[in-house]
């Protein structure tokens, strides 16, 4: 089989160009205070504030920690 190598070698670039495309894709994080008010975010996990609880995508959360 002696298309292996260059097969190996296609599939690693378009790999590195796949992974270079979703950090151009990701969104910047946020700059959050070093405040401690905690929130309990609609996943079940207590975030440090509201920034933070944000920066993961969380869109629904209670003041205070989960229980």
């Amino acid at each position: 089989m002696t298309n292996y190598p260059v097969s190996k070698s296609v599939l690693k670039i378009a790999l590195t160009m796949a992974c270079l495309a979703c950090k151009e894709d990701a969104p910047e994080p946020l700059n959050c205070p070093d405040i401690y008010r905690p929130v309990c975010g609609s996943n079940g996990i207590t975030y440090g504030n509201s920034c933070e609880a944000e920066s993961h995508g969380i869109v629904s959360y209670t003041n205070g920690k989960c229980l």
